[in-house]
């Protein structure tokens, strides 16, 4: 039987995209963008980041609205089929989201983030205080895969999305959950922000993967 094997090159190649993973998710965090396996493939993280960090964020940006507007019927029905108790309320942010009333959808699907994390691992995903807790989720859920814990160590950063109160200036014209929920920005309703947000709730749906692990 003839057996294959890869270059030294493409086992270089490899090697490199496992240990630079954690940074490109990273990079998509910061720019207020996150992806769960399942419906973002793997291979189109290093292009994009290479955009965001080559200062073509604004071509980045556009392919990520056009690949979660495509994919937003998949999300959506994967969410009501995981939290059945929500799949009212989940059906109606994305319903705004496709008549672009990015006011409504955002803030609710924001929410929605909240309320699966405290589902999911007992606390909220964005509080400082709940930090020990997740990271014990993260460790154990991670445990036997480096991708996968590089994935869910993205909720122990600090970011835009979670900036405080004290730091959530820093976060600019990136979506930021603070500002929007406690009324502060009311400038956020965009077809970015609201792709961008569809991107967060299903990455911390995500979680729900690794429950029955921890």
């Amino acid at each position: 039987m003839k057996t294959f094997s890869l270059s030294d090159e493409a086992c270089e190649s490899i090697r490199r995209f496992h240990a630079e993973y954690g940074e490109q998710l990273r990079t998509f965090a910061m720019h207020g963008w996150f992806i769960a396996p399942f419906h973002t493939p793997i291979e189109n993280i290093y292009p994009l980041a290479k955009l965001f960090n080559g200062n073509e964020a604004d071509k980045a940006h556009q392919q990520l609205i056009v690949h979660f507007n495509k994919i937003q019927s998949d999300i959506e029905l994967s969410l009501s089929q995981d939290f059945t108790e929500r799949a009212t309320v989940i059906h109606r942010a994305f319903e705004a989201h496709r008549r672009k009333n990015y006011e409504l959808s955002i803030p609710v699907m924001l929410i929605q983030a909240d309320g699966i994390s405290k589902e999911i691992i007992g606390a909220s995903i964005y509080s400082q205080s709940s930090r020990k807790m997740l990271q014990l989720f993260v460790d154990r859920a991670g445990n036997e895969n480096k991708m996968e814990k590089d994935l869910l160590q993205i909720a122990l950063r600090d970011m835009p999305i979670n900036f405080s109160k004290k730091d959530a200036d820093a976060a600019g014209k990136i979506l930021n959950r603070h500002e929007i929920l406690h009324g502060i920005n009311s400038n956020y309703a965009s077809p970015l922000n609201s792709c961008r947000a569809i991107s967060w709730l299903q990455y911390v749906a995500h979680f729900n993967d690794f429950k029955i692990l921890t």
